[in-house]
């Protein structure tokens, strides 16, 4: 097997996006991706194309820029080694937060008014759970 390693070069890396929602990042998730890939055939000199299911689990809290890798699952050729397939966490906009680092940011609205006398903003975590501030 190092015979091989030294004799053929890896195909580079294929990177793709990976954009979960916040939901999905403060509780985990389990995430099934598609692949379609050239594969040898027995005969050693002819491919067909496959497909696979590659399991990413996403553990709570992943930030955005993770890298997930699947070594040598890329098309597989006579003369190479198959490429790795990194998948790198995107963070999908959220139309209430936005996450900065461990932290989630909520920008309220409240009127001059309001501010100056104090009030109630109730919150919707994404936890479904309330907070009144």
């Amino acid at each position: 097997s190092s015979g091989i390693n030294a004799e053929y070069g890896q195909d580079p890396p294929i990177e793709r996006d990976l954009a979960l929602p916040l939901e999905e990042i403060y509780s985990g998730c389990i995430k099934k991706m598609k692949i379609s890939r050239r594969v040898m055939n027995d005969d050693g000199h002819t491919s067909s194309i496959r497909d696979k299911i590659l399991t990413i689990n996403v553990k709570k809290g992943w930030s955005s820029g993770t890298r997930i890798t699947f070594q040598k699952e890329g098309d597989q050729g006579p003369n190479s080694i198959p490429a790795d397939i990194i998948f790198i966490v995107k963070d999908k906009d959220h139309p209430l937060y936005k996450r900065k680092g461990s932290d989630l940011h909520f920008v309220a609205t409240v009127p001059l008014s309001k501010a100056l006398i104090g009030c109630v903003i109730e919150v919707q975590y994404t936890c479904s759970v309330r907070s009144v501030w």
